[in-house]
């Protein structure tokens, strides 16, 4: 049985491992899209500092 509870310890432990790595992922691909949004709103001051500069 000591084989059977070391197995089971063993897959506990990479299931923990994966549940972190999924929230870790998922964190990190709100911080990208927050970050898209951050460089479209940029991207926007920019073009209108351009056409403000142009005329």
């Amino acid at each position: 049985m000591k084989e059977y509870d070391d197995l089971i310890e063993e897959l506990g432990s990479k299931v923990e491992k994966r549940d972190r790595l999924t929230q870790q992922i998922a964190l990190m691909a709100a911080t990208v899209a927050e970050l898209d949004i951050e460089i479209d709103q940029l991207n926007i001051q920019i073009d209108e500092l351009e056409e403000s500069e142009e005329n």
